[in-house]
């Protein structure tokens, strides 16, 4: 299964809104752990030029407006964005995340994830080269013969699936 925004999205925003570390912990310790946690870590600056891509105004509540950070949205915005970077990176020490840089184009960031959940699904960790898999060469028209393979890496399954 793939979640985006799981638990550690809701225990950081607790966490920077002043809840007790150990009661948070609490509450959310009876949610499955999870086989891998991929943390897309950007910029506040350009989390807000990605937010007017798709939305007109910012959100009170990812702006932090309810804590009293600024009067001014904007630089409420990216105070309260800088807090929950810090949660996360508190998280990402005591659970494990990887911090992925995501301040790249969506394509980058998605080959990105895709290289890392093959290296996962195949036992190899992320810093080892890549994976090698197989795929049908193009068959020759006599049914008889068996199907000739090639080894593809892991980086080159973008061309088969679609991103």
């Amino acid at each position: 299964m793939l979640a985006d925004r799981y638990i550690y999205t809701l225990m950081a925003r607790d966490l920077v809104r002043g809840a007790d570390r150990a009661w948070v912990e609490s509450l959310y310790g009876i949610a499955v752990v999870p086989d891998a946690v991929f943390y897309l870590k950007v910029n506040p600056r350009l989390l807000v030029e990605r937010n007017f891509e798709k939305n007109v105004v910012l959100d009170y509540w990812e702006s932090g407006m309810d804590i009293g950070l600024s009067r001014d949205m904007l630089e409420s915005f990216l105070k309260y964005q800088k807090l929950i970077q810090a949660e996360f990176a508190n998280m990402q020490q005591r659970f494990g995340f990887e911090a992925i840089n995501g301040n790249r184009s969506p394509r980058a960031i998605a080959l990105d994830l895709q290289a890392r959940v093959a290296r996962m699904i195949g036992g190899i960790p992320v810093d080892q080269p890549p994976l090698k898999t197989v795929r049908p060469k193009p068959a020759d028209k006599t049914i008889e013969r068996a199907p000739r393979f090639e080894t593809v890496d892991a980086h080159s399954l973008s061309e088969l699936v679609e991103v």
